[in-house]
Formats: C-alpha cells, structure tokens, sequence
C-alpha cells in the first residue's frame, strides 16, 4: 500500500493493520503502524504555531465553524504565504481524532505539522 494515507487502512485492513501495517506511507520513512491511530500508532499533533488566515482567524474558527477535516472552509482563506487551515491546523487535517487525552492525532496523513 505504499503511498496511502491512513483514511485508507480502514477500507483495507483490519484493526491494528496486520496486513499492510508496516507498509512505508506517503513520506516514505513512517509506517502505517508508527503514523496511523486505526494501526495503533498516530502522533500528535500541534497547530502552525501563530498562523491565521486571510480573514486573521486562528485554528480555533474552524473548530466553531467546520466539521473536523474541516470540509467546507479547510481549502479557503489561505494566508499570505498560501498555508490553509487544512495545511495550518490538526482539527482540518482530515480528519483528526480526539484521543481521551483529548489531543488530536492523525487519521489520515503521514506526521504533517507533528512534534
């Protein structure tokens, strides 16, 4: 599966990923296993410290304002340098999933925007 994102091993795999999950992803050094929270790896996630939009709203608008993955405003309203919330902010990064620690982790791609 090399070259997916983590929405995909859902579709593909089981729980845990035992089949595909120590597969490379999309970045070519993290597997599956490492990077996805339905493989039981995921790593957390932090805003672009001091980003905001072309309208001067933080992340936290897209949390009040979008769904997460943030479908509707995620691709608009880039800043000056071209960086969107879905490029900005782990509640866009389609889709983020509140852990009980209630951090985000990545769903579906591979460490963007990760400590």
């Amino acid at each position: 599966m090399h070259g997916d994102s983590c929405i995909d091993y859902p579709n593909v795999d089981d729980p845990g990923c035992p089949t595909y999950g120590d597969d490379l992803g999309v970045d070519g050094n993290n597997t599956a296993n490492d990077a996805c929270c339905y493989c039981g790896g995921g790593t957390e996630c932090s805003n672009l410290e001091g980003w905001v939009d072309s309208g001067n709203d933080p992340c936290a608008w897209y949390i009040e304002s979008d769904s997460p993955g943030c479908p509707l405003y995620g691709d608009m309203y880039p800043d000056a340098d071209g960086i969107t919330g879905n490029d900005a902010c782990c509640y866009c990064q389609a889709v983020a999933e509140v852990a009980d620690d209630g951090k985000y982790y990545y769903v579906n791609t591979f460490l963007r925007n990760c400590r």
